[in-house]
């Protein structure tokens, strides 16, 4: 059995005395995809950001590396819906960050910028500044930014809502064929996503959450073969199941 990186054990969340997430418990393991899906309210943001460590859980706990969790998961990088570049750094400077902020010498920064931009199909734009590249291509960079931390968990919020269908759909391929990639090392991610049809075409697993307050409902695991099409008929079952779920 793959071994498990994440794992919420009955974890619970309170803002201002309202309980947002209620006895949560799922694990993340090595090498798959586990996608969190509900309708708003579930809490997905929420427990995205506990596997973060950006927030605390109010009951329960977070492990990661088989430890505890307490304060900021260094074993994590994020993607985030709103790309969150920095407009008055270039493309390489904005995926090398991370690397600055660990004291990276700038000669080896700047390589591993250059070659995250090639393998996320943007090679030639790392003088280019966010205001000067479309959403996709701002997504890439952002996708390229969390990948050369090397994390073992990918964390995805969202990542392709803002985007339009066509770029949507050849970046949800690119993000499965990464993390397939014997050029980068991490191989695990989890996303949350509203999308069902998502869900299902690219996950291993799938947390179905229902909403006020956030918990599981099942975990569903989608077995159909790689590569997938989207919507493809092997696809239907989950999807009708996922959608039973939810409602």
């Amino acid at each position: 059995m793959a071994e498990s990186l994440v794992s919420l054990i009955g974890a619970g969340r309170s803002f201002d005395g309202v309980e947002v997430v209620h006895d949560v418990t799922f694990d993340v393991f090595d090498g798959e995809m586990l996608a969190l899906i509900g309708p708003s309210g579930a809490g997905k943001s929420t427990l995205l950001r506990m596997i973060a460590g950006l927030i605390p859980p109010s009951s329960g706990e977070v492990r990661s590396g088989g430890r505890v969790l307490t304060g900021l998961n260094p074993d994590t990088a994020m993607v985030f819906q709103s790309f969150a570049l920095l407009p008055w750094l270039n493309a390489a400077d904005n995926i090398a960050l991370p690397l600055e902020a660990r004291g990276v010498p700038a000669a080896e920064r700047l390589r591993q910028a250059a070659h995250l931009l090639d393998l996320v199909g943007l090679g030639g734009h790392a003088r280019a500044y966010p205001r000067e590249l479309s959403g996709g291509m701002r997504q890439r960079v952002g996708l390229a930014r969390a990948l050369c931390q090397a994390p073992p968990v990918l964390l995805l919020d969202e990542p392709f809502s803002a985007l339009d269908v066509l770029t949507a759909h050849t970046l949800r391929d690119q993000v499965v064929d990464l993390l397939h990639e014997a050029a980068i090392p991490t191989r695990t991610a989890v996303m949350v996503t509203h999308s069902v049809e998502e869900a299902a075409y690219m996950a291993d697993r799938v947390v179905a959450l229902r909403a006020n307050p956030g918990r599981v409902v099942d975990v569903v695991t989608v077995d159909a073969p790689r590569p997938r099409r989207w919507g493809a008929p092997e696809l239907v079952p989950f999807v009708d199941r996922l959608y039973a779920l939810m409602t």
